[in-house]
């Protein structure tokens, strides 16, 4: 895989030259509160699973660049009022983002053939069959793995209650973002 270029794989430099679009601030202050949630124990009354439907050159994978710095380096936005647009929310969110740990799975159909979809560079992951082997690995090690891989073997998906199981196994939030795929 190649390596992205500084502007979006450094997280300070990617929220530099970002402006805070109405619909960036919609992602991230879902994804705070979400956090928030999920910290304080509390329900967050924002849903789970968000799809970004976008014409393309619509902002998809910046949104998704933007949402995976946010989850795995909170602190990586100078001006986080700025992008949260809710001070309320702004303080909650800071008090609990040096303790946050986010599972990230991240699956980029571009980079995947139909023969492997391993899009992680740990030389012990499994040479994954589908976008769920890959997925479970990345959030869940190799025990997530082991749920789906007679799913990932026979390139079959798994269902809801499978799914459910995966996410269970993990203590943390979770941010599962998926491009590219047909």
């Amino acid at each position: 895989h190649e390596q992205a270029p500084e502007i979006y794989s450094d997280p300070f430099a990617f929220f530099q030259k970002t402006h805070p679009t109405d619909g960036l601030q919609q992602l991230l202050q879902l994804l705070a509160k979400r956090y928030v949630g999920a910290s304080t124990g509390e329900f967050s009354q924002t849903p789970g699973f968000l799809s970004l439907d976008t014409v393309f050159g619509g902002g998809k994978t910046h949104s998704q660049i933007a949402s995976y710095h946010f989850s795995q380096n909170p602190d990586s936005i100078e001006n986080l009022q700025d992008f949260l647009d809710d001070d309320e929310l702004v303080r909650q969110f800071e008090e609990i983002a040096e303790s946050l740990n986010v599972r990230v799975g991240v699956f980029e159909g571009g980079y995947v053939s139909s023969t492997s979809t391993k899009c992680t560079q740990d030389p012990d992951a499994p040479d994954t069959q589908t976008m769920w082997g890959e997925l479970a690995y990345q959030l869940a090690g190799q025990e997530g793995y082991e749920l789906f891989q007679e799913n990932d073997e026979t390139r079959m998906a798994p269902g809801k209650n499978e799914i459910n199981e995966l996410l269970n196994l993990i203590d943390d939030p979770a941010l599962v973002l998926i491009d590219e795929v047909a």
